[in-house]
């Protein structure tokens, strides 16, 4: 199956702008009217997920496949000895599969990871802060409201509902964990351990199409929805030259800021 794929995209500055825009969305100028809109096409399935973590290619045969693009560092010198540190891989890539049923969206990822990682300890937690994480964002066209969600190789999940980025930034804890949002995780390593190295993490999600719907918009073909898949990758050896963890999205998006939501995937329903 072949992915989709975008050009790099251009890395932002501080990681702690970051950090605390992976909870709360904050306001950016940037804005490219010349970018060309993504289209994603999903297509609607028949089949049945066995939610276990292993992406089946009998179970996700009807999915769209979408790569990760790396947030570069803007330094030569310093990517140069990133690689080297990182055994000649320093961007840890990835694909996402996306298709939809009747009830569900499903996504599953595959993700290359020498250091699987996350110290997170419960559900609803800022899991971006404490280690290794999928990410989805969903926001219809039309609508102030969007859905954040994550998943971690420690099988723990967290749900942000955001009534409108112009309101006050409401914690994780404060709010409940969307209804029927399930995730099975599968390691290939050893997680929070690295002393060895891994070969990476994969995770499958359903997400209820009735908890979208939230949003005041049905998630349903004819309504337009956007989609920014995004990742946080953390591993011992980039800390050698860099502060924070690697970034990877798709689309891409022109600075580390995961709630540029003008730059976010169409959904193109098929």
């Amino acid at each position: 199956m072949k992915c989709l794929k975008v050009s790099g995209m251009i890395a932002a500055a501080a990681v702690a702008a970051v950090l605390a825009g992976c909870c709360c969305p904050y306001k950016s100028d940037i804005v490219n009217s010349c970018q060309e809109e993504v289209r994603i096409p999903v297509k609607k399935t028949t089949a049945k997920v066995k939610l276990d973590g292993v992406i089946d290619a009998k179970e996700w045969k009807d999915a769209t496949c979408v790569d990760y693009v790396i947030a570069t560092t803007p330094n030569p010198l310093a990517l140069k000895k990133m690689k080297v540190a990182a055994a000649g891989r320093y961007f840890e890539g990835g694909k996402t599969y996306i298709m939809y049923d009747d009830k569900n969206l499903y996504l599953a990822s595959t993700m290359d990871d020498q250091d699987v990682m996350q110290w997170g300890k419960e559900d609803q937690g800022n899991l971006c802060t404490t280690g290794d994480l999928f990410e989805v964002f969903l926001k219809p066209d039309g609508s102030p409201s969007y859905w954040e969600l994550w998943g971690s190789p420690n099988k723990l999940r967290t749900t942000f509902f955001y009534e409108s980025c112009s309101y006050p930034f409401v914690s994780s804890s404060q709010q409940e964990m969307m209804k029927g949002f399930k995730i099975a995780v599968k390691v290939n390593g050893t997680l929070n351990n690295n002393k060895d190295k891994d070969k990476g993490w994969s995770i499958e999600c359903v997400i209820p199409r009735s908890e979208l719907a939230k949003t005041g918009v049905p998630f349903e073909p004819g309504k337009k929805w956007t989609i920014l898949i995004a990742r946080y990758n953390y591993n011992k050896d980039f800390g050698t030259y860099s502060r924070g963890p690697q970034f990877s999205t798709y689309p891409k998006i022109p600075q580390i800021n995961y709630h540029l939501l003008p730059y976010y995937g169409v959904i193109d329903w098929k």
